[in-house]
């Protein structure tokens, strides 16, 4: 598995649309050799991008998260040797922390359905608890993956917004239409599933969303390009700390299957030590 790139850099320059509207394009470069040639791979992007007709501009926001090239986001830690890791830690666009790795099959499923007896819209109005004992359609189908791969490991967690499952012992790259298939079958986010097969890696967000906490997102993007840049960052990143205090991204709701390899063992472990908090924390 590969680390982010060391270097990057961008280079920019002013055209006509079709419609003969003027854009400014800037466009990054990367290498893990020096800025030089991060400098030089952005200037043959560019190049090929305005030989192409220029940027689609009916391109989602969303879609441009999950490019054909590395990401753009700060190395903060990585977890094993450097030459062959069993994954890392960057800071994503919007300022929250993500694990990346190759190692273990991680699906993020959102919550898509009520709870098998409805009563949702009531029970919010009058303040009724959920029962104990009620099981989303969307859980139902994960105990049902894990009832059906009983071979493999299966580590269930609720979030703030659905279920994150690892998945252990598949065997599978995350390139494999085998581990397509498994994350089909969980009900994986499809832009997070392209995601993975692009950069044929597995994520999960290690720390709170910064709006569910109270703190915008993160204005400065990786790298910062001027010292005000990085200062402001830093006061970003400051309070965004104090505000995730008492919340955590992940609940355990249960595991099964035959126990993980070492090397799956550690990267759960770490998981767990970064995203589950005290019982009483707020999932965020």
């Amino acid at each position: 598995m590969h680390l982010p790139p060391r270097f990057w850099s961008s280079t920019e320059t002013d055209v006509a649309d079709a419609s003969g509207r003027h854009l400014t394009l800037r466009i990054w470069g990367w290498s893990d050799e020096s800025e030089t040639e991060a400098r030089s791979v952005a200037a043959d992007r560019l190049r090929r991008l305005i030989d192409r007709g220029g940027p689609s501009l009916g391109r989602s926001k969303r879609a441009e998260y999950y490019p054909f090239s590395p990401l753009r986001e700060e190395l903060l830690e990585v977890l094993g040797d450097r030459t062959d890791p069993d994954g890392f830690v960057t800071r994503n666009a919007y300022g929250a922390t993500v694990l990346t790795t190759e190692v273990v099959l991680i699906a993020d499923v959102d919550a898509t359905e009520e709870p098998v007896d409805g009563g949702g819209f009531f029970r919010a109005l009058f303040g009724r608890p959920k029962p104990a004992t009620e099981v989303s359609p969307d859980e139902r189908r994960i105990r049902a993956f894990a009832d059906t791969h009983s071979s493999l490991g299966v580590h269930a967690y609720r979030t703030a917004g659905g279920f994150r499952v690892f998945v252990t012992g598949t065997g599978f790259v995350a390139t494999d239409d085998g581990s397509r298939q498994l994350l089909e079958e969980l009900g994986s986010d499809p832009l997070y599933m392209r995601l993975c097969d692009v950069q044929g890696t597995f994520r999960a967000r290690l720390s709170p969303k910064p709006w569910r906490v109270g703190a915008g997102r993160a204005q400065e993007r990786w790298p910062r390009e001027s010292p005000d840049a990085a200062a402001r960052h830093e006061r970003w990143l400051g309070d965004y700390e104090r505000r995730s205090k008492g919340a955590k991204v992940c609940a355990p709701l249960f595991r099964s299957g035959p126990p993980p390899s070492p090397v799956e063992q550690r990267v759960l472990d770490f998981h767990e030590q970064r995203t589950v908090g005290a019982a009483n924390a707020r999932l965020a």
